[in-house]
């Protein structure tokens, strides 16, 4: 049982990206589904780097701060300018 300790997840991928992921497969020599582990083994690992330095922190702020304004919950000119501090 090759995969006995392992969970099994649902992926969707595009057909560009099957297709990408079939031909990298091909030239390494592994399979699709080893390459896919590779893949997101190594993501898991630079996402706890940015976690552990702050940057993950720093980039969901970001995003949500972007998401706000884009949805109106937050007033672009509201926002300090350079040097002007943020009031409430």
């Amino acid at each position: 049982m090759a995969h006995a300790d392992k969970k099994q997840m649902a992926l969707y991928v595009t057909p560009e990206q099957h297709e990408k992921i079939t031909k990298y497969a091909k030239k390494i020599g592994i399979s699709r589904q080893k390459l896919l582990e590779n893949i997101l083994g190594n993501g898991l690992d630079d996402l706890a780097l940015l976690e552990k330095s702050g940057i993950l922190a720093i980039g969901v702020g970001v995003r949500d701060l972007a998401y706000k304004i884009r949805n109106n919950e937050i007033d672009p000119s509201s926002l300090p300018n350079d040097g002007e501090e943020l009031t409430k």
